[in-house]
């Protein structure tokens, strides 16, 4: 499977927020309640990145998106700074593959980006906020995370499990190579 990775760009809106919503309509069935998956829909997603990406490259944040042969974006990764809760300085926000387009190394390629990013920056920590029942969670796992705590998120009534952790940037650029 081939695939590009690039900088995200005005242009990109459609094809992140496709990524965006059906990565959680997937990966997230059975673990978010329905009636909250149900009320994510594409369009209102796009009008979300078309916000973003008009002020994108803000002067903290960093997005990728993952293109296919065809020119599609299959995948999307976006970084930005972390708040001053943790004991991190950089964040990976989010990074979402379409389900047909998992396994096939295209989230360790996002990821390599956004550590040389943060790397540039000269950021040495960074976090990650991921349900605990995340069918990727194992992704992190063999990251070597640093647990910093267990939340809950509420959504729709339904109390779920979050993972806050922090990274070693050069740790997990070891891991990855």
């Amino acid at each position: 499977m081939a695939y590009t990775i690039r900088e995200m760009k005005e242009g990109d809106a459609y094809g992140i927020a496709y990524v965006h919503v059906h990565s959680w309509h997937t990966t997230y069935k059975g673990i978010v309640p329905q009636s909250f998956l149900g009320r994510l829909q594409v369009s209102e997603r796009e009008k979300h990145w078309e916000n973003l990406l008009t002020e994108y490259p803000r002067k903290s944040n960093y997005g990728l998106v993952a293109v296919n042969d065809q020119s599609e974006i299959v995948g999307f990764a976006i970084c930005d700074q972390a708040d001053d809760k943790e004991p991190a300085e950089g964040e990976l926000n989010a990074i979402y593959i379409l389900k047909n387009n998992q396994q096939h190394g295209i989230g360790r390629a996002l990821l390599r980006h956004v550590l040389v990013n943060f790397h540039e920056r000269g950021w040495k920590t960074f976090k990650v906020v991921a349900l605990a029942d995340n069918p990727s969670f194992p992704f992190y796992e063999k990251l070597n995370p640093h647990y910093l705590r267990l939340d809950t998120w509420t959504v729709d009534g339904v109390d779920l499990k979050e993972w806050v952790m922090t990274f070693h940037v050069a740790e997990v650029e070891l891991l990855l190579q």
